[in-house]
């Protein structure tokens, strides 16, 4: 709409000015001379003079029917002129205004449907797998300058989808849909700027894109945005954009936001939310917050439920085995089961989890969910001891002083039994000759 009335004003502009420029055509077309008739001149003689036509002469003094000696006679000497062009009406001028408005925006309304069809083919092959065949359409939409595969061409390009990998070339394609003001280019260019994929690496050039892309609502760059913040130490600001971002449902703002909340109740809510979109980190946390009553009541089953929740993912980080290994020996939330939690004990230990090393040595001191073996029980005891596990040195040091799965060893039942101490400030109650978990 703006093109169309900028150029029918302009052109209403162009009427007026030739109009004025006409009529001062009109004016200076001609100018006006007199003539005294001389004896013996006649109309031929006269007009010649002038470069006159005998008739011109005569249809320019219609009041003279003789040429008589002292007559005054109208001369007009023509002056040179452009061709004149015939002068359009206002209606006229609107007319051609408007069809060249509606000839530009067909032909721009053509070329877009044409874009939107190339990409929309692009999408179809590039959601059957097909991604080299999805390249060729989004190119050709990219092309036409349709921002939507300007982005699509630069996602295949970073993931070498359907073309070799090339994120100069990703970044190239991201740049022209991002200044057309398109969000998701804009915080694709963010990330590669800020981590310097493709680009030189230019952090704020990457948070200016992403602020770009999150002013307008885009919940990846708002997660983005806040991260910088975070990276920055200015937490307040991060959870301001972490919120925004989760409010639309961001998964990862979610998380962080329940992270970086102060309130327990808060904390309880966003990791809640993601959970429940399936977000392995905060079905721990959330599993967490059932274990301590923060922000939930106390809940072992359901604290059980969603440690469960995690581990099925494949997230099994050492700290959510060890816990999940601490539901099936106390039953907590599930039916007890040794052997299980055996399991889940190893697996946490062989990550170099200390308290998981040295309940696996528990296990294997008093034969729980597993055959009693005491050399296996030291050897997890040490591993345990050497991570500055007190409990572990403790009991390390008890195998020594009764000579069990080791050799009998005073000074080292010592050694253990005093960085135990040292390492707790607590008492050894060396006369129960017991374990300790």
């Amino acid at each position: 709409m703006k093109t169309l009335l900028s150029e029918t004003f302009y052109g209403l502009r162009l009427y007026t000015l030739a109009l004025a420029m006409i009529a001062m055509l009109a004016v200076g077309a001609q100018t006006s001379k007199t003539h005294r008739v001389k004896r013996g001149e006649t109309f031929s003689s006269i007009a010649a003079k002038y470069g006159l036509t005998e008739s011109d002469l005569r249809r320019a003094n219609p009041y003279l029917d003789n040429c008589y000696a002292g007559a005054l006679l109208n001369v007009s000497v023509p002056q040179p002129t452009t061709e004149r062009v015939p002068v359009k009406t206002t209606a006229e001028v609107l007319n051609k205004n408007r069809d060249n408005g509606r000839q530009t925006y067909s032909q721009t309304t053509t070329s877009q449907e044409t874009a939107n069809g190339y990409f929309k083919k692009g999408v179809e092959f590039y959601n059957k797998k097909n991604s080299s065949e999805a390249v060729k359409w989004f190119r050709k939409a990219a092309e036409l300058g349709y921002a939507n595969a300007q982005n699509y061409l630069g996602v295949c390009y970073y993931n070498g989808e359907g073309i070799p990998k090339n994120p100069s070339e990703a970044v190239k394609w991201y740049c022209k849909a991002a200044e057309q003001g398109y969000a998701p280019a804009q915080n694709n260019l963010g990330f590669c700027y800020y981590n310097g994929e493709g680009v030189p690496k230019n952090r704020s050039e990457g948070v200016k894109w992403y602020r770009k892309a999150a002013e307008q609502g885009n919940a990846s760059a708002q997660h983005n945005l806040g991260v910088c913040y975070l990276n920055t130490k200015n937490r307040a600001e991060a959870v301001i954009w972490f919120r925004k971002a989760a409010e639309q449902g961001h998964i990862e703002a979610q998380f962080l936001l329940g992270v970086y909340s102060k309130s327990k109740d808060e904390k309880a809510k966003w990791f809640r939310k993601a959970a429940e979109q399936g977000y392995a980190k905060a079905q721990l946390n959330l599993g967490v917050c059932y274990v301590k009553g923060e922000g939930v009541s106390k809940n072992p089953t359901e604290a059980a439920k969603w440690c469960f929740k995690a581990a099925e993912q494949g997230f099994e980080s050492d700290d959510l085995l060890l816990k999940l290994g601490n539901c099936y020996k106390y039953g907590d939330g599930i039916p007890k089961n040794p052997t299980e939690a055996v399991k889940f004990y190893r697996k946490a230990a062989e990550k170099g989890n200390s308290e998981a090393q040295n309940k696996l040595g528990l296990c294997y001191y008093n034969g729980e969910g597993i055959s009693k073996n005491l050399d296996e029980a030291v050897k997890w005891f040490r591993k345990a001891a050497e991570k500055n596990n007190s409990d572990a040195m403790l009991n390390l040091s008890t195998c020594y002083y009764k000579g069990e799965g080791v050799k009998k060893d005073i000074n080292e039942a010592t050694k253990w039994e005093n960085k135990a101490h040292a390492n707790t400030a607590g008492e050894l109650y060396r006369t129960i000759m017991g374990v300790w978990e």
